[in-house]
C-alpha cells in the first residue's frame, strides 16, 4: 500500500521492528519510527501535509520509540478526547502528523548519540538547566521549544554539554 501521489509516495512497511536503523539515512530511519519506507524524496512531507499517518503508524511509534500516549498527546499539543477520536477516525489530522515527524527526528538525533532507549526516555522527562528547569517533552510542544531541544541536542553531540 502506498501513500501520497505520483513521484512522492512513502510504501508502508509490514508491521515488523526495523533492522539496520544505523545504516540507511537519517529521513529514512524516522520514518521507520512510523513504519514507514522513504521511497522518494519529500515522501515524510506528503504523508504529513496530505494524508496524515494512520493510527496504527502511531502505535508503531509508540512502540518504537518508547513513548507512551499521553506523552505523544502532549507533544502534539492536543487532549485525549481529541486523541480518542483520532483512534475512532483512524488518522491523525496532517498538522498533527506533521508534529509528530517532527518529534520523530528530535528522536533519531537522541539515538544517535545515545544508543540506550531507556535513557533516551529518562532524557526527554529529566529537567534541563539550558530549559529553563523544564524537561525536554514540557519544551517541545511548540516549533520554537523544538528548535531548543535541538540546540541543546547539537550542544551535547559537540561536546559542549
Amino acid at each position: 500500500m502506498t501513500t501520497g501521489t505520483g513521484a512522492h509516495a512513502a510504501v508502508r512497511a509490514q508491521p515488523s521492528i526495523p533492522a539496520g536503523c544505523t545504516e540507511i539515512p537519517k529521513t529514512e530511519v524516522y520514518l521507520r519510527l512510523f513504519g514507514l519506507q522513504k521511497s522518494k524524496p519529500g515522501a515524510e512531507v506528503d504523508i504529513a501535509e496530505e494524508k496524515g499517518l494512520s493510527i496504527h503508524e502511531v502505535k508503531y511509534f509508540y512502540h518504537e520509540t518508547g513513548l507512551t500516549m499521553e506523552q505523544a498527546i502532549e507533544l502534539m499539543g492536543i487532549s485525549a478526547r481529541t486523541m480518542e477520536r483520532r483512534e475512532e477516525e483512524g488518522i491523525l489530522k496532517p498538522e498533527e502528523a506533521d508534529k509528530l515527524l517532527r518529534i520523530a527526528k528530535i528522536f533519531v538525533n537522541l539515538q544517535e548519540i545515545f544508543s540506550d532507549k531507556n535513557f533516551i526516555l529518562r532524557w526527554w522527562n529529566t529537567p534541563l538547566d539550558d530549559l529553563g528547569g523544564k524537561t525536554p517533552i514540557q519544551v517541545a510542544r511548540t516549533e520554537t521549544g523544538r528548535d531548543r531541544v535541538m540546540e541543546v541536542i547539537g550542544r551535547i553531540r559537540s561536546g559542549a554539554y
